[in-house]
């Protein structure tokens, strides 16, 4: 019984700690509200993009980890392997909590972990660091645990930073992008999720967010499951800080290859590696957008605020679309003849600040006040319960006394 009882104590006080961290030691934010991309100049991502330097990147990929406690099969090794074939030319290794550092001495390898160990799978992606931030807040989220993990994982500023399915387990609520920001890019595609409507959430308050896609593969040794969800990234070379620097800047696109029943593995490998369309061109002048691909796509949709459709263009290599004054953002969307769908980063308004520094300044503050009346109360509940514990020890040292 004393050794049950024991169990019970400690369960408690961790769960206790877990949550008094979470709830009431975290610092509180307190946001501005949205407001939409504005101003007289276009910021475009893809200036200077050279049709000939699409590199094709895999960033989310899992391997056995922590003694196969963590979900992943395989090792950096297979990883490699598998996405080499395929012809990628970045394929991170993403662990839970940990960067694996095998093919570190290869001019492709880009060190990248996957944060995050909570129930609802709030996780983020985190691409060039050295370091592991081991911080993260267990239970469900409230919007400041969220805002304080990303500030945390962004603060070495040579890092990317990507929101990861962010629909899955509501991990994220779409509300939340409305305030969130010091991050770079938000993955929403993959096999688990589509997030495009969080995706135009952000985008709707201002938010300069490039969209991603990811295999999210866990077991490297189903060959069906890689190769679908990918990005193209424009770069001369496949170096981290090159393909850091294009997603930052948004000079990416994110492709969803379509799934063929029947497809043999040998077909299948050769489509992906060799036949998936491209984008061609993308020319922003006159506050006029045109945009060109290798492969007559089926239709080219331009969407903009609020994720509204503002033109559709059907069957024509070629799309052009003329901004109107009310357009805060323009983005597009390509789905090709086999059901291959395509999504192109957003030209967007700006003024005179530097528009992809906007997710960098401050948007929020933290509520002294707030804040340290939460300490407080943290502080009176953990000694409450301290107290309360030696009592307990007490009480049973005399009754067994």
């Amino acid at each position: 019984m004393r050794i049950i009882k024991a169990i019970s104590v400690l369960l408690v006080s961790l769960i206790l700690t877990l949550a008094a961290r979470q709830y009431l030691f975290c610092p509180q934010y307190v946001f501005e509200k949205g407001q939409h991309f504005s101003g007289e100049k276009w910021c475009n991502p893809y200036v200077g993009m050279d049709s000939s330097q699409w590199i094709k990147c895999n960033f989310h990929a899992h391997t056995k980890a922590w003694l196969g406690i963590t979900n992943g099969k395989g090792n950096a090794g297979d990883v490699w392997e598998a996405y080499e074939r395929l012809g990628y030319g970045i394929h991170c290794v993403s662990d839970y909590e940990k960067i694996n550092t095998a093919f570190q001495d290869r001019p492709n390898y880009i060190s990248a972990y996957e944060h995050g160990y909570n129930i609802l799978k709030t996780h983020q992606l985190v691409l060039g660091d050295v370091d592991v931030v081991g911080l993260d807040y267990f239970f469900p989220q409230t919007l400041s645990n969220k805002q304080d993990l990303l500030r945390r994982l962004s603060a070495n500023r040579e890092n990317l930073v990507i929101v990861n399915h962010p629909s899955v387990r509501n991990g994220y609520r779409k509300s939340d992008f409305s305030n969130l920001t010091n991050y770079h890019c938000m993955e929403i595609a993959s096999p688990y999720q589509t997030s495009v409507a969080y995706w135009d959430e952000a985008l709707s308050a201002g938010k300069p967010i490039f969209a991603v896609a990811n295999d999210d593969i866990h077991n490297i040794f189903n060959s069906r499951g890689i190769g679908r969800f990918f990005t193209c990234v424009n770069s001369a070379e496949a170096s981290q800080t090159q393909v850091l620097n294009g997603f930052k800047q948004g000079r990416h696109y994110t492709m969803i290859a379509a799934d063929i029943e029947g497809e043999g593995d040998e077909a299948r490998t050769d489509r992906l590696k060799r036949q998936m369309p491209a984008l061609s061109s993308f020319i922003f002048q006159n506050d006029s957008l045109c945009v060109r691909f290798s492969v007559q796509p089926l239709s080219v949709k331009f969407i903009g605020q609020d994720g509204v459709l503002l033109k559709s263009v059907q069957q024509d290599r070629t799309a052009h679309y003329k901004v109107r004054k009310e357009d805060t953002y323009v983005r597009t969307e390509v789905e090709f003849a086999d059901g291959t769908l395509m999504y192109l980063n957003p030209v967007f308004r700006f003024g005179d600040e530097q528009p992809l520094e906007r997710n960098f300044t401050a948007h929020f503050v933290i509520e002294t006040w707030i804040t340290l009346l939460l300490n407080g109360i943290g502080c009176v509940l953990i000694l409450s319960w301290v107290l309360l514990v030696y009592r307990i020890w007490k009480s049973d040292n005399k009754a067994k006394g």
